[in-house]
This record gives C-alpha cells, sequence and structure tokens, in this order.
C-alpha cells in the first residue's frame, strides 16, 4: 500500500513474471498430483489381478512406479508422473519466493 492512502502500491515487472510462473507452475503441480490421485484406483485394480493370477503378493513384473498410470496410456508411468509434480512444485515454491522476496525486500518509495 502507498502510505497514507488506500491504494495500492505498483508491482514491479519482475514480480509479475515470478507471479505469473509462480500460479502456472503450482496450478500445473496441482494438475499433476490430481492425475497421480486418479491413478491409484487403477493401480489398485490391477494390482489385485496380478496377486490373484499368481498367487502371491511378490510378483517379479510387480514394480508400482514403472507400471502405467493407467491402462489406456503405456507411455505414462506413475514414476514419470511423481517426478514431473515434484519438479513443478519445486519450481513453483521457488518463483514464490523470489517474487515475495521481491515484494518484501523492494524500496518503498519505487514502484
Amino acid at each position: 500500500f502507498v502510505k497514507d492512502s488506500v491504494k495500492v502500491r505498483a508491482l514491479p515487472p519482475d514480480v509479475w513474471f515470478f507471479v505469473l510462473v509462480t500460479f502456472i507452475f503450482l496450478g500445473s503441480a496441482l494438475l499433476c498430483n490430481s492425475w497421480i490421485f486418479s491413478s491409484l484406483s487403477s493401480h489398485s485394480i490391477r494390482i489385485y489381478s496380478v496377486v490373484l493370477e499368481e498367487g502371491g503378493i511378490l510378483s517379479p513384473q510387480f514394480d508400482i512406479y514403472e507400471t502405467p498410470a493407467f491402462g489406456w496410456t503405456p507411455w505414462l508411468t506413475l514414476g514419470y508422473l511423481l517426478s514431473v509434480a515434484h519438479w513443478l512444485w519445486v519450481v513453483g515454491l521457488i518463483s514464490l519466493a523470489v517474487a515475495f522476496g521481491r515484494l518484501v525486500f523492494t524500496e518503498r518509495g519505487t514502484s
């Protein structure tokens, strides 16, 4: 805020860039996490079918991180989705920290 006024201080252009990057990456991370959570039901169905077919819980083909996240796509593995989600969170949170730091540590007289 501008001192002794109800006007909000204008944000510097570089802060707007980091705010935009923050929203893009954190929004993408939330979307990716929702894909991960929605794939868990598909994984549980396939886990029980492998256990029932082979008569035991220790199957040599069973690696949850390398199995497809959904039955309709072989290339989208759970491990890939988890890696993407973690890196989206990392970049989004770093961008949030930079934007917040720029807002806190800018001089009050500049806009």
